[in-house]
């Protein structure tokens, strides 16, 4: 057996199957995960292997006892988030290997729902959502910047106004880019909300101004990259010149294109990253009245209760009776 399958320790280990099938049903397995959650579950998972190593305790199988000692440790100093990550990663693991899951146990449920009362469900680390004005002076910011620049502008246009997640930007081909008369629209492979890939679809309308026109900035950007298929958004030199072979970025190459334009722009201090993008394009339209349906249309939120934290800050202010008290 190859490495992985001895890693893996499923059942079909011991079963009847070729060592060919076992292998193309392992990696049938592995793919209904997406590559973000399986480095997630790796990191998470390799923080806990150090844990038990450190204490002399088994990481698989893992007694619930040992699992709750951990994630109460680990809730002294992390985020709620980052602790429900952590208990998600050794369940995964251990269903993997065909072992009970040990954080099922009503004992560790319990001191799961403790943490969560203590550490409360709320984000502590939340995106900036980027306001119109703030993306004016990040687009701003990419002028006289050459190639580097008009790609980074197309990336900073198309992303705010077609609410998308930094992994859909950087994902994007040239063969997605559909053309109407009102303006664009984006064809989406697979993103975080459609992990069986059917398939979504963004309207990118024309802007009102040339300067902050999605559109023109996206057109100006593929006439520069002359081709007609592949990456739409891929590295540029050193030298600020498109290179001969167009390489993708990768949803951590978007969030530095954000950031490093956001610290050009003077708003370093504020927590802005590629999902700014995406937040304030949510925030932005709920303060202009837009209803959450229609945004959860655009946004493609499969839950509303996510997308209403975007939403409900320009709701409570509408609906607010202190207008009223005629202080």
């Amino acid at each position: 057996m190859t490495n992985e399958l001895e890693a893996t320790g499923t059942e079909l280990v011991n079963s009847p199957l070729t060592e060919e099938e076992v292998e193309r049903v392992v990696a049938a397995l592995a793919e209904s995960r997406s590559p973000a959650t399986r480095r997630a579950y790796a990191s998470k998972w390799k923080g806990w292997v150090k844990w038990c190593s450190i204490t002399q305790r088994s990481a698989l199988p893992a007694s619930p006892e040992n699992v709750a000692a951990y994630l109460s440790e680990m809730a002294e100093g992390a985020s709620l988030s980052t602790v429900n990550g952590a208990a998600a990663a050794i369940r995964a693991y251990h269903e993997d290997a065909g072992l009970d899951d040990p954080t099922s146990a009503a004992g560790v449920r319990r001191v799961r729902a403790g943490l969560t009362r203590r550490l409360g469900v709320a984000s502590s680390k939340q995106a900036h959502a980027l306001t119109l004005a703030e993306m004016r002076r990040l687009v701003d910011a990419c002028n006289d910047d050459g190639v580097r620049g008009m790609r980074d502008k197309a990336v900073l246009l198309i992303g705010y106004a077609g609410a998308l997640r930094r992994s859909e930007l950087a994902a994007l081909q040239v063969e997605d880019i559909g053309r109407m008369r009102d303006g664009l629209v984006i064809t989406i492979r697979q993103s975080k909300g459609d992990q069986l890939k059917a398939g979504q679809q963004v309207g990118v309308t024309w802007g009102e101004h040339k300067e902050t026109c999605p559109v023109t900035a996206l057109d100006a950007w593929l006439e520069l990259l002359g081709v007609d298929s592949g990456p739409i958004f891929g590295r540029v030199t050193r030298h600020n010149t498109v290179p001969l072979t167009i390489k993708g970025l990768t949803g951590e190459s978007i969030d530095q294109i954000v950031k490093s334009r956001a610290q050009l722009a003077g708003l370093g201090s504020l927590p802005i990253s590629g999902h700014s993008l995406r937040a304030g394009h949510a925030t932005t339209v709920a303060e202009h009245g837009v209803d959450a349906a229609r945004i959860a249309r655009t946004t493609r939120h499969v839950r509303l209760e996510t997308l209403a934290k975007y939403v409900r800050p320009a709701q409570v202010l509408k609906d607010t009776t202190a207008k009223e008290l005629g202080l």
